[in-house]
């Protein structure tokens, strides 16, 4: 009999469950963060005045909070908010790994803060316990913060490989792009302050909860403990049972884990509002004007209307003054000054309300642990001085630019608090004066890799030292090479080079085109840069290398000798803003390279070179960009130092080193189309562009006169990706024709297809 009773008890428990989520309400919000981005949000009411505000891990988003079995535990005694992270799902911008997200979780709060809810929770998994972290810490204005997992990495990794994999992940292009197709995900950067371990212990007095996997083949559970032991009570450390993934610590057994412990650390509401209740039966009385008193940090407008609407339910005089009390000082975290408070709050009879604010100061600014980055050039990056208000997304903010002084590896700040002075203390971890990484070096078709040796790399002003050792990885080549520089730090900066390098049956780019060769190569050289202003730069130099045959495509010969030369450079580049989004900008190139017989040199030459660089921007679509070449030698030169015309980089319609000589010219157009505007920002395509480009050009020898009147010319279109994978066919035009050329591949490796 009780089997046959097992359908009916199915479809009542199934029309249980209908009517649990009919009662759910789904909003979709669209907030927008104080650094305006528009962030994709979303609304799960279920009429409870507490809520919690998911933050989801890298690589994930919103929706990919479990309502059925992790969600239906929180939703009894919860609302719920899940939103995208910026770069993730359907919001704007790009992603900074953890960094500039506290943004969004506190546009996210500050909309909580409107609905009314008077209970703020934050769960975070992953890079989102990392934000939720790091946002309790900069702006405090929520009740309780739980992080799971906010430093996990795999097991297999140490935590110094796992952090640089990480870093190159965010920063190269050659792991964002494929991120980027496969998962959508647009990643702009690593910030570089992004470890909650750095703000941890400013968290409290909120409530902070850390869950943690025991150790497995993934997760590491010694960063978490660390992370913990630096924070201060009331806290809670939760080890779980062993998961393979960050994302399988969100269950229901966790889940009930984690609501008991709110139940612990939030406030009852009901009985506060019962003991306000009793302690005064005085009316509230309706605010007519606003008086601010002390230090208004904030716009006096934005105080007022914040303040205005908070007595409209207060049901007694006590509780109007303590929830004004209550939004005023959450306004000011809100904005970074995490460390103020209303000191004094007065309403009279006729509805004028006395507010007076006390927000903390800097009195004193001390930089720890920098030997190589002077004090001065610290403060001066952060842009702080003693006297400021204390603001701590200003401050953390700023940090960011300490990643600009080389000689910086980490960096956190503190702040010291005593009766009568606040000390703000920058901790800075510098770089090793000599560091050994694995090198690669791509050449355009070659490859080598090996080990390089720096010194003084990141001490300011020092003499530097680079040197690597490499082996081709196809052509069995090698190649060495040795650069000393030194710097010296000014508005107008100064700096030197010497260069000893050895190439062994080398080949590569020997000009500013397309000329390969097969030599044995070695030289150095010695040059200077002078940087005369912020869009003007002065390069020259002095060069001696000696060439040897070692075999090869004789139509690519090498000239065996030595060169002695000396060579000047002139870069200006500019930009002019235009209206509607357009602008025009340039970049303009003078190359002078002289050669002398003098000493011992074997060749007696004069080699000129200009190159300049337009683009026109008529919109966020439309691109115009031109490049024009002209060259121009005297004398005698070695083969290796002809013009060559034809190439990817020139004009792919024909093949390599079609036309060499003694003089060239080049001019090329392209108009790109970009998708992005239709698409939109946050599609997977966005960065998809095709580009129409025409080129004309020519080289001869001299003997052969220049004329522009008969120059080659090609026709093509180009499919490309954020400019870096690209697709392309050319067409060659005129007397000269020949087959179309296709080249595809990941820039800088072209693979070029005849067809």
């Amino acid at each position: 009999m009780r089997w046959l009773n097992l359908p009916l008890i199915l479809l009542v428990c199934g029309f249980g469950i209908q009517t649990v989520h009919a009662q759910l309400q789904t909003e979709q919000l669209t907030l927008t963060t104080s650094d305006e981005l528009e962030i994709s949000a979303q609304q799960i009411s279920n009429g409870n005045n507490a809520v919690l505000i998911y933050c989801h891990r890298l690589l994930s988003s919103g929706s990919s909070f479990d309502l059925n079995s992790f969600g239906s535990v929180f939703l009894q005694e919860f609302d719920v908010i899940t939103f995208d992270f910026r770069g993730h799902g359907r919001s704007e911008g790009f992603s900074t790994c953890g960094g500039d997200e506290v943004l969004d979780l506190s546009a996210v709060v500050r909309y909580a803060r409107k609905e009314g809810y008077g209970r703020i929770a934050v769960l975070g998994i992953g890079m989102g316990g990392t934000v939720a972290v790091r946002q309790a810490a900069l702006f405090g204005n929520v009740d309780a913060v739980i992080a799971v997992s906010p430093l996990g990495q795999p097991k297999r990794f140490s935590p110094w490989s796992w952090e640089m994999a990480s870093k190159l992940s965010a920063r190269l292009d050659y792991a964002r792009i494929p991120i980027r197709i496969i998962d959508g995900t647009r990643i702009g950067g690593f910030y570089l302050t992004g470890s909650p371990a750095n703000l941890v212990d400013r968290v409290s007095p909120i409530p902070l909860l850390i869950i943690n996997g025991s150790d497995g083949e993934y997760l590491n559970s010694k960063r978490t403990q660390e992370l913990y032991e630096r924070a201060k009570e009331p806290k809670r450390f939760l080890i779980l049972p062993r998961s393979e993934d960050p994302g399988g610590l969100l269950n229901g057994k966790s889940a009930n884990s984690m609501i008991n412990w709110l139940r612990e650390v939030l406030p009852d509401e009901s009985s506060q509002e019962m003991v306000i209740s009793k302690s005064s039966s005085r009316l509230p009385i309706p605010i007519q004007d606003i008086e601010l008193r002390g230090d208004v940090v904030l716009p006096e407008r934005t105080i007022k209307e914040t303040v205005k609407d908070t007595d409209k339910e207060a049901t007694v005089l006590n509780e109007q003054m303590d929830r004004i009390k209550e939004e005023a000082e959450l306004l000011h975290k809100s904005k970074g000054y995490s460390l103020s408070h209303v000191s004094d709050i007065q309403i009279s009879r006729d509805g004028l309300l006395s507010l007076e604010m006390e927000v903390d100061r800097i009195h004193h600014l001390v930089t720890e642990g920098n030997r190589q980055a002077t004090s001065e050039q610290i403060w001066q990056e952060l842009q702080t001085e003693e006297g400021d208000y204390y603001n701590s997304w200003e401050i953390e903010k700023s940090m960011k630019k300490l990643s600009r002084l080389s000689a910086i590896a980490d960096f956190e700040n503190r702040l010291d608090r005593n009766a009568d002075r606040n000390t703000l203390r920058i901790l800075i971890k510098e770089q090793r004066q000599w560091s050994m990484a694995p090198t690669i070096k791509i050449d355009n078709f070659d490859y080598f890799g090996g080990l390089s040796f720096s010194l003084n790399k990141y001490r300011q002003g020092a003499l530097r030292l680079f040197c690597s050792s490499l082996v081709g990885l196809e052509h069995h080549n090698l190649l060495y090479k040795l650069s000393v520089e030194k710097s010296w730090l000014s508005k107008r900066s100064l700096s030197t080079r010497f260069e000893f390098e050895q190439f062994i049956n080398r080949r590569g780019v020997l000009d500013y085109y397309f000329a390969r060769q097969e030599a044995r190569e070695r030289g150095g050289g010695i040059g200077a840069s002078y940087r005369v202003s912020d869009n003007f730069i002065v390069h020259s130099g002095l060069l001696r290398k000696k060439f040897a045959p070692v075999g090869g495509d004789e139509a690519l010969s090498v000239g065996e000798g030595i060169i002695n030369s000396i060579s000047l450079r002139l870069e200006n580049r500019g930009k002019l803003l235009q209206r509607d989004n357009s602008a025009f900008g340039w970049v303009s190139q003078s190359f002078v390279e002289t050669a002398t017989k003098n000493v011992d040199g074997d060749y007696d030459y004069t080699v000129i070179q200009q190159n300049l660089y337009p683009q026109l921007i008529l919109s966020p679509t439309h691109v115009l960009s031109f490049g024009m070449h002209w060259g121009r030698s005297w004398g005698v030169l070695p083969p290796q130092k002809l013009f060559s015309l034809g190439g990817v980089k020139t004009m792919p319609g024909y093949g390599y080193d079609a036309f060499v000589g003694e003089h060239t010219f080049l001019i090329r157009s392209e108009y790109r189309l970009k998708f992005g505007k239709w698409l939109g920002e946050t599609s997977r395509w966005e960065p998809l562009a095709v580009s129409f480009l025409f080129d004309a050009g020519d080289a001869r020898m001299k003997e052969e006169p220049l004329e522009f009147g008969d120059p080659h010319l090609e026709v093509g279109i180009k499919l490309s990706y954020a400019s870096v994978i690209q697709v392309a066919i050319f067409k060659s035009l005129g007397k000269d024709r020949v087959d179309p050329y296709i080249y595809f591949g990941w820039y800088p490796n072209i693979f070029l297809l005849k067809s």
